[in-house]
């Protein structure tokens, strides 16, 4: 007799597709649509910024990236509204 039986509990079912319950994919879609953001910001930096070697510049290109990610995601207009 297990643990759970000893206690007058049910046994738990493992599902044998636990790692698709247990993601949450409605955000999937946001999160695509974020990266393909991130990869266009960083490719339009010149590629000596790109390149540099010195620890600073690396955190000047990461803003750098979600400022100008953010700023074309808040001039895109959702499909939504432009029916309208």
């Amino acid at each position: 007799m297990g643990p759970a039986a000893k206690l007058g509990l049910k046994p738990g079912v493992v599902s044998a597709d636990v790692a698709r319950v247990s993601v949450d994919s409605r955000l999937l879609n946001y999160w695509q649509r974020e990266q393909v953001a991130r990869r266009k910001a960083r490719a339009a930096l010149p590629a000596q910024w790109q390149n540099d070697p010195r620890p600073e510049m690396h955190e000047v290109v990461d803003v750098y990236v979600e400022l100008l990610a953010a700023e074309r995601q808040r001039n895109v207009v959702p499909l939504a509204l432009e029916d309208r």
